[in-house]
Parts: structure tokens; C-alpha cells; sequence
């Protein structure tokens, strides 16, 4: 995202939420950097730092917020203010967004943004993030944080099996260690170690 807005003549920066203690620490940060926009991705983990903001924000849908936070009704409370405060909000599916606004009785502004991703041929796996996977393969790439609302542990078997039929065919799981007993169940469901091509199943 900050590339893009690069792109079009802004400046850009990326800030990590959990490196933010608090909604004065985020004040401070956009005051000093003189920021006349945000992008909040994840109406809690954002939000609960933008309600309230001096700076105009606009809220992106996460899965997470969709389903497992709205749940919670202390969290779909801070997620309501949040995006109810917000210029817009900002979803990658048309269900993911009807249902956030009941949830959360936004009748504001809302842009529906289809998912889609077109990566250059550089971004082609290879090298030693791949995992030690062959040239020709049939790669499927799921990017995720491990986490039990995106546990990927219940492709394994079907992928060893089509993998058992077809050697050409691959997963591949990209991303961070978000909860250590997800992460713990994919790598014994695989029979490896994790982190680079360590937990590869065939």
C-alpha cells in the first residue's frame, strides 16, 4: 500500500500496531511525521487506536474483525466507534462487508475492493524462502499469519494426497507466527520444524 501511494506522489508510512502503545503515542507519531491521512487495516486492532483521531482515517476490513471479533461484544463495540468515526470503510468482499455493517450499524460511506493480486515474474518462488520446491511445480501460495481464524492445518491431508498423485503440486504457507499452538498443530500435522522449508509435507 505505501508503495502505491508512493507511486501516486505522497508520502507513506507503515506503522505496526503493537509497536504503538496507546492512542497519545499514535497522536504524538502523526503530529511529528504531520500526516494528513490513515489507512487503518483491522477496524479492532487499528481502530481501537483511531477513534477519536484529530486525523481523518478510513477503516480496512479484516477477516479477523468479520469473524472472531464481532463476537466479542467488547470489541464490536470499540469496532462500531471506529468505523463509525471513519471517512469510509474499506472491504475485499461484498458478504464480509453487509455483514459488518448490521453488526456494527454503520450506515456510513463504504467501498466495496475486490481482492486481486498480479505479482511480477521476479516474485516467482525460487531461491531459499521456497523451501527447497522444484522448478515446474504447481504452487499454491497462501499468505497467512498462523492463527486458529486462518489455520491452514486442515489442507495438509488433501494436499499430501493430490501431492501423493501429482509431485508437481505444492502449498505453500507464507507468514508470521501469530498464535504458537496453531503454528505447533501445522508443523505436526507436516512432520517439520517450521520457518523456511523446514515444514514441508509430501
Amino acid at each position: 500500500l505505501a508503495r502505491v501511494a508512493e507511486g501516486l506522489g505522497w508520502r507513506a508510512w507503515c506503522l505496526d500496531v503493537r509497536e504503538v502503545s496507546g492512542k497519545g503515542d499514535l497522536e504524538k507519531y502523526l503530529q511529528r511525521e504531520r500526516v494528513d491521512g490513515v489507512l487503518g487495516v483491522h477496524a479492532h486492532r487499528a481502530g481501537r487506536l483511531l477513534v477519536g483521531s484529530p486525523v481523518p482515517y478510513c477503516i480496512l476490513l479484516g477477516g479477523t474483525d468479520a469473524n472472531v471479533f464481532v463476537y466479542d461484544t467488547r470489541k464490536r463495540a470499540v469496532m462500531s466507534d471506529a468505523v463509525k468515526g471513519s471517512r469510509t470503510l474499506i472491504s475485499f468482499g461484498g458478504g464480509m462487508l453487509s455483514r459488518m455493517q448490521r453488526h456494527l450499524d454503520y450506515a456510513g460511506p463504504a467501498v466495496l475492493m475486490p481482492q486481486s493480486v498480479a505479482p511480477p515474474s521476479t516474485a516467482a518462488p525460487g531461491g531459499a524462502w521456497a523451501g527447497g520446491v522444484p522448478p515446474g511445480a504447481a504452487v499454491f501460495v497462501l499468505p497467512c499469519g498462523l492463527r486458529d481464524v486462518k489455520d491452514p492445518s486442515y489442507l495438509v491431508d488433501a494436499f499430501r494426497a493430490w501431492h501423493a498423485e501429482d509431485a508437481r503440486v505444492w502449498l505453500l504457507v507464507i507468514g508470521p507466527i501469530l498464535d504458537n499452538d496453531c503454528a505447533s498443530r501445522l508443523f505436526s500435522a507436516i512432520g517439520g520444524g517450521g520457518g523456511g522449508g523446514g515444514g514441508r509435507a509430501r
